[in-house]
């Protein structure tokens, strides 16, 4: 079963966190509770917890998150593609007979 999109993206999100700042940081264990919980009040303690990052460690985490989404963006884009059957056109002469030339 595929994960929803909100868990996609709060995986990014920890992700990024924990390239930045490490999975012992209290903002890193919030994402992840909220990831797992549909709690708005979850979201509320993730958001705040996020919010008492250094600015310079929130840019770094938004383009750590930035670069895993096109990243996985590419994937999903390709995965799609290669399900796609391949078209196969008609050969109408065959369908239709010879055609006739005016």
């Amino acid at each position: 079963m595929q994960d929803s999109l909100r868990q996609r993206c709060f995986t990014i999100l920890a992700d990024a966190v924990d390239e930045v700042v490490g999975r012992r940081n209290l903002v890193y264990v919030a994402i992840v509770q909220a990831s797992k919980a549909d709690d708005a009040s979850k979201d509320r303690w993730a958001s705040s917890m996020f919010r008492q990052i250094s600015v310079t460690n929130r840019k770094r985490i938004r383009s750590h998150a930035i670069e895993r989404a096109t990243v996985e963006r590419g994937r999903m884009k390709e995965a799609a593609h290669q399900r796609q059957p391949e078209v196969v056109l008609a050969d109408l002469s065959k369908l239709f007979g010879r055609p006739q030339l005016a």
